[in-house]
């Protein structure tokens, strides 16, 4: 089986494909979306050498065509596409970051990590939730991947005159980035053949979004907890859709929560009933098969708890069926 995650608009899936070979049991995954952050006006400033890499700052990529620069752009393909920009008079550039994958008139944003094992640098485009790398061996590719490899690990040296020299090291030979202003495009190359790319690094002080904290949590009927709490830092202004959690033989009163992060904290708490548990005593025994009789005779009434529990096989509807399945449940209990 395939299935591809649903795109939602603001959020970010961390696994964008599920995939893998049915077995002789039911399978479950849970697909986690983080929003992506609300992006203001941004100044970079150029590096020049290896003290302006700095691990978990941000930086743009940029090319240039004489003395018109351009920043590193959206996913067009296998490549990148690019975005013309104006260099400010003290040699930084101001722009307004990308927020969304099909954003083809903003730059994005990627953030510097070093990985010990390889030895070498990582670019995580946040917007599109991967890490740049030379994807080929056979064409000039520069892509994103979830999950990296030493394709996505880069040397970064200086040669001068503020080139930024990037270079994959992995076992794909076209590994150079590079900026091709005749395609319109950034791309790895087998060699420096094309236009050579500079690094902006954000400029230190740049106001950052006020971060606040969403918390969930998940407790039962009575209010004990079945779960622990889930907690997430957003930016003010952050648009949030969080999917209840899974968790066995429970199900949740709500499917998800969602909102925009305000000024302050928030908090949810999302209620879990016991499947089978129809009279909400906290146990399945046969008392609960005793109460559904009753209620599909319409000689009896659940709560509303009662019905979300009744529904055992979770097809939408309580009747003879969801009797079976709990009385079977109860037996091999």
């Amino acid at each position: 089986y395939t299935v591809a995650s649903p795109e939602i608009e603001g959020y970010n899936a961390d696994v964008t494909e599920v995939t893998g070979v049915m077995g002789e049991e039911d399978v479950i995954v849970t697909v986690t979306y983080a929003a992506i952050p609300v992006s203001e006006e941004t100044t970079y400033e150029i590096v020049t050498d290896e003290t302006g890499l700095v691990e978990g700052e941000q930086y743009i990529i940029v090319g240039s065509e004489g003395d018109v620069r351009y920043m590193m752009g959206y996913q067009r393909g296998n490549n990148r596409g690019d975005v013309q920009v104006t260099v400010n008079e003290d040699g930084t550039i101001t722009t307004t970051p990308a927020v969304l994958a099909d954003d083809t008139a903003a730059a994005f944003e990627f953030t510097l990590g070093y990985d010990t094992e390889v030895g070498g640098w990582t670019f995580y485009d946040a917007v599109t939730g991967g890490y740049l790398y030379a994807a080929s061996s056979s064409s000039n590719y520069l892509r994103t991947q979830a999950e990296n490899n030493a394709n996505g690990v880069w040397t970064i040296a200086f040669p001068g005159d503020e080139v930024a020299s990037v270079t994959a090291m992995g076992s794909n030979t076209r590994n150079v980035m590079q900026f091709n202003s005749g395609s319109d495009i950034f791309a790895c190359y087998a060699s420096a053949s094309q236009k050579a790319v500079y690094l902006y690094k954000k400029v230190a002080g740049t106001v950052e979004p006020t971060t606040h904290t969403l918390t969930i949590n998940y407790v039962d009927i009575f209010g004990n907890p079945v779960a622990e709490p889930f907690v997430y830092e957003l930016n003010e202004g952050d648009p949030y859709l969080i999917h209840a959690a899974d968790i066995e033989l429970m199900v949740p009163t709500v499917d998800y929560v969602d909102g925009t992060m305000g000024a302050e904290d928030i908090e949810y708490t999302i209620t879990y009933c016991l499947l089978g548990d129809v009279d909400c005593n906290g146990t399945v025994s046969f008392a609960d098969i005793s109460t559904m009789y009753l209620y599909i005779l319409s000689m009896g009434e659940i709560s509303d708890y009662g019905r979300i529990s009744a529904d055992f096989d979770r097809d939408g509807n309580i009747g003879f069926s969801d009797i079976s399945a709990i009385y079977l449940y109860i037996l091999a209990a």
